[in-house]
């Protein structure tokens, strides 16, 4: 019975919401790095160019490579942009200014749902 009292708390509730919220952003991340790969990936393939060479990342396991492409995800989708990895070809380019407006979307979604969350424990 307690665990039942426990997870229908006001604290249990924001602690999910807040999980949910994460978890949406990591998976967002985790896709838009998968492209960023696949985009220099096709181009390594089709011009022998990218950003993959620059970051000569060719020879590096999977892990690594993964790794590289999450973090770019992360700082396009947070409007930081170290700018350490870029995309060299027209088709990466393209791919990151779309990734780029879809990030501000999210970012903007993610503080509003922050605010919400914050504002009903507020009322409560």
């Amino acid at each position: 019975m307690k665990l039942e009292e426990h997870i229908v708390t006001d604290s249990m509730d924001l602690m999910v919401t807040f999980f949910n919220i994460t978890m949406k952003i990591i998976i967002i991340a985790h896709y838009m790095g998968c492209f960023f790969f696949y985009f220099g990936m096709d181009d390594l393939r089709t011009n022998n160019r990218g950003w993959l060479i620059d970051e000569a990342l060719i020879d590096e396991d999977f892990t690594t490579q993964y790794i590289t492409s999450l973090y770019w995800a992360f700082t396009t989708m947070s409007a930081v942009g170290y700018g350490e990895i870029v995309p060299v070809t027209k088709d990466e380019r393209t791919y990151a200014m779309a990734a780029m407006i879809m990030s501000c979307g999210i970012f903007a979604y993610t503080v509003n749902s922050i605010g919400n969350i914050v504002s009903r424990y507020n009322q409560r």
